[in-house]
Parts: structure tokens; sequence; C-alpha cells
């Protein structure tokens, strides 16, 4: 099996266990959030070179930030990460030199 095909088995059997505990009576909907943000702006569809990532960024995060006054702090974390990450992707797999290059000058 290759790559991909891998990647698309993860994807959708992690999909079927977020629907699974969306609707469990003890979930905690702070957990859903960042998908749900995901899923909404289309990342994991519109950028399929890119790595899904959002567990692992939201994981790390909540290592940084764990107590919960400083859930918001968390969530932008997650988010920022999430981005640097997509970012990182965007120059590891996807660009051409001269494409990377002009990329570079529109970030900075």
């Amino acid at each position: 099996m290759d790559s991909m095909s891998v990647k698309k088995c993860l994807r959708s059997e992690a999909r079927w266990y977020m629907d699974v505990y969306e609707k469990e009576k003890n979930m905690n909907p702070s957990l859903l959030q960042p998908v749900k943000v995901v899923e909404e702006y289309g990342v994991t569809t519109k950028l399929t070179f890119a790595r899904d990532r959002l567990v692992k960024s939201f994981l790390w995060n909540v290592g940084i930030a764990y107590e919960h006054q400083y859930t918001r702090c968390s969530e932008w974390l997650t988010k920022v990460m999430n981005f640097v990450l997509i970012i990182n992707d965007i120059y590891d797999v996807y660009g051409s030199l001269d494409e990377l290059e002009l990329f570079t000058d529109a970030v900075e």
C-alpha cells in the first residue's frame, strides 16, 4: 500500500472516531473544536500535499498551556503551529525552486 493510500485510510478512521466521540454524552466540545476549524477552512481537502498534523499540534500546545485558564492560548498556539507545519510542507513537498522564491518574497 502506498503512503497516500495509508494516509487516506488513517484519515477516514480518525473521522469515524471523531463522529462517534461527538455523540458521547460526556463529550468535551473543546477537543473537537480545532478539527472543526480545519474542516471549515478546507485545509485537508484543498492542500492534499500537506500532512494533517492537527492532533500533534494540539497535544504539543496543551503541554505548554495545560491549565484551563490558558485554553484560548492553547487554541491559538495550535492554529499557529498547524499553519507553520503547512508552510513547512509547502517548502518540503510542493513547490519548485522558482515558485518557492516567489512564495518567500510574498511571505516576507
